[in-house]
This record gives structure tokens, C-alpha cells and sequence, in this order.
């Protein structure tokens, strides 16, 4: 029986000469089998890498790093609408979520000292909703002034993240994208 320890990473590699544009697929189910992979992994060119690192306390793998040489853009993960959202950062740190009522953006889960993100945050067709903020989360200025929504029925912020040493969710908000 094999006993990994917590934080072990296993690595997939595209073993193709580098440049040599030779596509491998990674692609497992998202859960139930002991691991989480937000979504396929295409490893494009040789050199191209996931990592998978094991989670202990989920007695789970979960993604660590995806690295391409790729000049395309990595999907975002979407973000499920709720009345408390809370994003699972093992998934993408780069995420899409359309906000359908007043919402709390929980402290996310899986978050990394160092990590860096963004949630593009897109108000329905009502609009005029607000979000309220877990307890890691800081603003320019407080949340009540730096991490107030755009309010317009389909306006789009951008609300950019870095995660700290001590755990704090250092954020900044671009308002109103033009879209």
C-alpha cells in the first residue's frame, strides 16, 4: 500500500522534443477517483507540464500547476452562482462568475501564499446586486469602499487577488469594464 505525504507532487510531462508540437491529453474524471482536475489538460508541445499535488487532509490529488508553452489562453473556471460562493482555488485561479442576487464571496479554499487571480464578476439582468466579503478578504479602503460591485444590469468588474503569507486576500476591483 502506498502513504504519500501531504504536499508530495506527482508531474505529467509532454516528453516530445520542445517545440516539436506533439499534443498530449490529460484528461481524468473531476472527482470521485481520488484526485480533482478542473478540466482536461492539454500538454501541447514538449516541456509542457500538470502537477498534481497530494492533498492529506482530502485524501485527494488536486491540481498544483498547469505549464504551457502554449500562446493560447487557458479557459477560466466558472464560478457557481449561490448565496454564498466560495472558490476552490485547486481549480484555476482565474475565474468567471455572473452574480444572480445579493451573494457572499466566502474565503476560498486551496488558496496558496503567492497565488494570484482574478474573478470577472458579471451582474445579471437585473443588476443592483451586492456582494459581501469573508473575513480574509482586504480592499483599498475597506470592503464597503473597494469591493463595492458595479450595479448596471449586465456591467462586468474585474476583481484582481494575491494571496499572503498570513492568509489575507489582498484585492483590487476595476469597475465597469467596457464590454
Amino acid at each position: 500500500s502506498l502513504v504519500f505525504v501531504d504536499g508530495h507532487i506527482v508531474r505529467f510531462t509532454n516528453d516530445a522534443s520542445p517545440g516539436a508540437g506533439t499534443t498530449r491529453r490529460i484528461k481524468m474524471p473531476a472527482t470521485g477517483y481520488g484526485y480533482v482536475l478542473p478540466q482536461a489538460r492539454i500538454l501541447y508541445q514538449g516541456g509542457d507540464y500538470v502537477e498534481l499535488r497530494w492533498d492529506a487532509a482530502a485524501s485527494l490529488w488536486v491540481e498544483h500547476r498547469y505549464v504551457t508553452g502554449y500562446t493560447g489562453a487557458v479557459p477560466p473556471t466558472t464560478l457557481t452562482d449561490g448565496a454564498t460562493v466560495t472558490a476552490n482555488l485547486s481549480l484555476g485561479s482565474d475565474l468567471e462568475w455572473t452574480i444572480g442576487g445579493n451573494r457572499t464571496l466566502a474565503n476560498p479554499t486551496n488558496a496558496r501564499a503567492g497565488m494570484t487571480g482574478t474573478i470577472r464578476v458579471t451582474q445579471d439582468g437585473t443588476g443592483t446586486r451586492v456582494v459581501t466579503y469573508g473575513t480574509n478578504w482586504r480592499f483599498p479602503g475597506g470592503a464597503a469602499a473597494g469591493g463595492v460591485l458595479s450595479v448596471a444590469a449586465g456591467a462586468v468588474d474585474i476583481l484582481r487577488f494575491t494571496v499572503g503569507s498570513d492568509g489575507l486576500i489582498l484585492a483590487v476591483l476595476d469597475k465597469a469594464m467596457a464590454v
